[in-house]
Parts: C-alpha cells; sequence; structure tokens
C-alpha cells in the first residue's frame, strides 16, 4: 500500500537493497511476536515454518527468482552476442518460462519479452513492470545543532494500485495447526510496516492468502527460494564446485528490538546462500538458525536469524550438454 525501502546493509540510503529476503521476513514476524508478549520460544518458533524470499507479481502473473547459471533461452532472429548482456540483467522470470527452464527444456522467446529485470510469459513492446525504483533528495538534521544540516539520497520502491496492481508475495511452508499465527503475524507486521521510515508510511501492507502447490520436477538439483545458512555437515554435499551460487552478507542494526537501548547496536554479519542459488546435489537440506546478537556490557537478548531454506528441485542447465 507504500513504497518499500530495505536497507542494503550500510549507512547510504541511497541504494535499497532488491530483494526482501526470507530471513528478513522471518526476523520481522518474530520481532511482532515478542512485541505482543510472546518473548520466549523464538527460536522454537521459527523452526515452525519456512519462508520464501518476496517475489513480484503483476496482476495474476507471478514471477520466480532466476537461476545462478547460464540460461538455457534463446532470443528468436538474433545471434547470441546482441542478447547475452539482457539476459545477464534479468532477475524475475515468468511462472510459465520458469517451469519450462526447470524442467531443463530451451526455451525461445520474442525479444519484447524481455524488460530489464523482467523476462514475461507473452512479448509486449511498452511493459510497466511490477516495480518502480525511484531516488529523492532529503536531509539529515542533527537534534542537537540544526545548522549543520546534510543531504542524502533516499531510494523507495513503488507498486501499482488499482486495476493493474502489483506487489510481492512469498511462500510459506508449515503445519496447519501454526498457519493461523502467522497468519495473523503478516497482517500484524502489515499495519506496523516493514523495512526503514515506517513511522511515515513507508512498507505497509496489507495481505491474501490462497493455496499453491509447489511443482516438483524431475531434477538433479535443488534451486533455494529463500535465503540459507547450511550445517557444518551439509556443506559437502551441496558440490559447490560444481554448483552456481552467490552468497551475501547479512548484518545492520538491531532495528526490531522491543528495547530501545538496543536499537543503535549492530548485529554480528554472517555469510548466507542468496536466493537463486542452484547446487548441484539431490539431498534434502536443513539449515539453521543462528544468533547474531552482538557483544555489549550488559545482558543482550538473542537476535536470531533463520537460515533454514525453501527449495524445489531442477533440472540444472550445463553449457556442454
Amino acid at each position: 500500500m507504500s513504497p518499500l525501502h530495505i536497507g542494503a546493509g550500510r549507512d547510504s540510503y541511497d541504494m535499497a537493497s532488491p530483494v526482501l529476503s526470507s530471513d528478513v521476513l522471518s526476523s520481522a514476524l518474530a520481532s511482532v511476536r515478542v512485541m505482543m508478549g510472546k518473548k520466549d520460544g523464538i527460536d522454537e518458533f521459527l523452526r515452525m515454518f519456512t519462508v520464501s524470499s518476496a517475489f513480484p507479481y503483476d496482476n495474476e502473473n507471478y514471477f520466480l527468482p532466476r537461476p545462478n547459471g547460464r540460461l538455457n533461452i534463446r532470443v528468436k532472429n538474433l545471434q547470441e552476442s546482441e542478447y547475452r548482456k539482457n539476459l545477464k540483467k534479468l532477475r524475475y522470470i515468468s511462472e510459465p518460462i520458469w517451469k519450462q527452464l526447470a524442467k531443463g527444456e530451451m526455451v525461445e522467446i520474442d525479444q519484447d519479452q524481455l524488460h530489464g529485470e523482467f523476462l514475461i510469459a507473452k512479448p509486449v513492446k511498452y511493459y510497466a513492470t511490477p516495480m518502480k525504483r525511484i531516488s529523492n533528495q532529503r536531509v539529515s538534521v542533527p537534534r542537537v545543532d540544526n545548522k549543520n544540516a546534510t543531504p542524502f539520497m533516499f531510494e523507495w520502491t513503488f507498486f501499482r494500485q488499482g486495476e493493474t496492481e502489483s506487489g510481492l508475495y512469498c511462500l510459506l511452508d508449515c503445519e496447519e495447526t501454526v498457519k493461523g499465527e502467522i497468519v495473523a503475524l503478516f497482517k500484524t507486521l502489515g499495519s506496523l510496516g516493514i523495512g526503514s521510515d515506517k513511522t511515515i508510511g513507508g512498507g505497509h501492507f496489507d495481505i491474501e492468502v490462497d493455496e499453491m502447490e509447489t511443482p516438483q520436477f524431475e531434477g538433479d538439483a535443488m534451486m533455494l527460494l529463500s535465503t540459507y545458512i547450511p550445517l557444518e555437515d551439509e556443506i559437502e554435499e551441496l558440490h559447490l564446485s560444481a554448483s552456481n551460487y552467490t552468497l551475501i552478507k547479512r548484518g545492520g542494526f538491531i532495528a526490531g528490538s522491543s528495547k530501545d537501548a538496543f536499537k543503535h547496536l549492530r548485529k554480528k554479519t554472517i555469510y548466507m546462500f542468496d536466493t537463486g542459488s542452484v547446487f548441484l546435489t539431490d539431498k534434502a537440506i536443513k539449515g539453521t538458525i543462528v544468533d547474531l546478537s552482538p557483544e555489549w556490557k550488559e545482558d543482550i537478548h538473542p537476535v536470531y536469524r533463520s537460515g533454514r531454506p525453501l527449495y524445489i528441485k531442477i533440472k540444472m542447465y550445463r553449457n556442454d550438454e
């Protein structure tokens, strides 16, 4: 319902994170739960569900993240050298085409299906993407000395409203017994807002809930739909030398703390496997939850980061095939 800014793990606001990651969502839900008085058993709560990162939708068109690595896509009437850079820009792929790629099929598309970060299902000459990023100038005014105001740029991500609405969706995997609580937490989170500048209306949303059956493919690899922190004994099973993956650094301030005195503190940092990473393995993975609370002069509550993955089996595309 309002623009969104997710911090990119730096002090500057001129660039936002391009993705609302699963670990941010799960931590936000846990923070709301604590705010509602349920302070105990947060790590057990985070083990009750897995959630994907948030992906864009456009009316009834849903997008999924592109698999890491080279895409088995050809553009009609063009040489590979003419469209290779456009394929590298892709971040999101329309669900029907994504399913073809996940099954290991070669996909031939029209040039008018490529629109920046998006690969859409049908050719459209002019396509209004689900998300639009806009930077505007703002001013930081010190509370002590109003004379030393500092201008800075702030990036917002906007979504369409009305008949051609767009927004974000995520996939939730949980037992039916806890679904009601998690949906209620999502609704509360929407009213409170997520990301930066919630107090002036940033990151406020409403939710709709629907059932979705995850497609099952005969594949030799798995693709992350979330961020992931592996258990130590899982790393060898990932066959990293033959996989296509991206690492992302997670950290930032303890903005969701119930105690104001802790909100200026920075969490410990950790690297996670990012959404879209593809591992050449057929082994099930569980991931883990870590405590990123910093060392401090007084006792501080745990700051959990969930790295429990949501993933799907796919057929990995190899250039030598």
